[in-house]
């Protein structure tokens, strides 16, 4: 390795490294390329599996979560089995990496 950096090629080598380990840092706060500039969120679905999506309102413990949450939370049932859609513009963390 120290044979490397006697030449100016190893020196521009390691340099480019460096700029290309921080360059995603630049681009932190800023939309990504081809980005729209306004986020519009998806309509709400109005059926899941050929039957009709009715909206529900939210439990306490949702509407709790709602209010912190960086989008919107809807609540649906259609008849036999009840769903939450959640909608952000924000990404959002999660413990799963799967």
């Amino acid at each position: 390795m120290n044979t490397l950096f006697r030449s100016r090629l190893g020196w521009v080598l390691a340099a480019l490294c460096i700029v290309a380990a921080f360059a995603p840092l630049l681009n932190r706060g800023r939309l990504p390329v081809g980005a729209p500039a306004s986020f519009d969120l998806p309509p709400w679905p109005a059926e899941m599996g050929g039957r009709a999506l009715r909206p529900l309102p939210l439990y306490s413990r949702g509407a709790e979560f709602a209010a912190g949450f960086p989008g919107k939370i809807q609540a649906f049932t259609d008849g036999q089995c009840d769903c939450a859609t959640p909608f952000s513009k924000a990404r959002i963390q999660t413990g799963w990496r799967g």
